[in-house]
């Protein structure tokens, strides 16, 4: 009755096409497959004449995802931008190309996606997302200079972003793997007195990376035991792999009982059987081996 009620109260074709385009949604997170399939069909023949129809496209694309039917999917997709010119619906195309492109690996094909969307929206959360993709699509490229303009607009665009120290400190990652270490730092250091206390351990612990990489051996030291005795620990193994690689850097210095006095802490905290544990204890033979030449 209410839908006929609707009908009655919005008699376009415009209005038609989106309400069908929502009950073949409404079925899809019902995982009402079938019945979406149909309403998402009828909606992209019958209304192929007006905007709204190309919704109709847009579904049957991600439905095609839902099933694993990805050259389905994909025929769907290229096909809006192609023959409709509403500028959301072909960025809406796009952005969901960027992302099939991206979980495929296809990721110079999502870079090229993302693009587009990025022309057909200013700001939004369209932009964002194709943004996100695309700064992953730079990141797992090595495109990093790419990655952090794109970083640095994104928190110019949106300053008030939940993930705002997130981002910030990725471009400190960014910065390291550019080599440019000294960046790295400052950019890291800046974050220190700034972030929650589950997310300082993540912090110093790149600073110290930054410190050991530019070959300031003594201060990454002084870096990675506080990731280890000063920050909170998380659940991700910073604490552990700061104490390893402070051994690193001690037998870089060739200070042995420091350095194994570090890798010592490694296997009494994860135990010998522990991956961590087998690469200390290794590390632990080896200097015995050094000391005993030396003896």
């Amino acid at each position: 009755n209410l839908v006929k009620q609707f009908k009655k109260q919005h008699d376009d074709r415009n209005a038609e096409a989106r309400f069908l385009y929502e009950e073949g949604v409404y079925y899809v997170e019902s995982k009402n497959l079938d019945k979406a399939e149909k309403a998402f069909k009828t909606l992209s023949s019958k209304y192929d004449d007006i905007p709204e129809g190309a919704r109709g496209e847009l579904g049957l694309a991600r439905l095609y995802v839902i099933q694993t039917k990805t050259e389905d999917a994909l025929k769907r997709l290229t096909k809006i931008p192609q023959e409709y010119d509403d500028p959301e619906i072909v960025a809406t195309a796009y952005l969901n190309l960027a992302d099939f492109y991206y979980e495929n690996r296809a990721l110079e094909n999502c870079i090229i996606a993302g693009k587009q969307v990025l022309a057909l929206r200013e700001g939004g959360p369209m932009r964002a997302q194709a943004m996100d993709l695309l700064i992953s699509a730079y990141d797992d490229l090595g495109m990093r200079d790419q990655a952090i303009a794109l970083q640095r607009e994104y928190l110019q665009i949106y300053p008030h972003t939940n993930d705002a120290l997130d981002r910030r400190i990725r471009i400190g990652t960014f910065l390291y793997y550019l080599k440019e270490y000294d960046r790295a730092v400052a950019q890291l250091k800046e974050l220190v007195p700034i972030v929650p206390a589950d997310e300082e351990a993540r912090v110093r612990f790149w600073i110290a990376e930054s410190y050991a990489a530019a070959g300031f051996t003594e201060q990454a030291i002084i870096e990675y035991l506080k990731v280890r005795f000063q920050c909170k620990q998380t659940k991700l193994p910073f604490g552990v792999t700061a104490l390893y690689k402070a051994g690193d850097g001690y037998r870089k210095l060739e200070n042995y009982s420091k350095a194994r006095e570090m890798y010592e802490l490694v296997v009494k905290e994860r135990g010998a059987t522990d991956d961590f544990g087998r690469a200390a204890n290794k590390k632990i033979q080896e200097i015995e081996a050094i000391l005993a030449e030396q003896s």
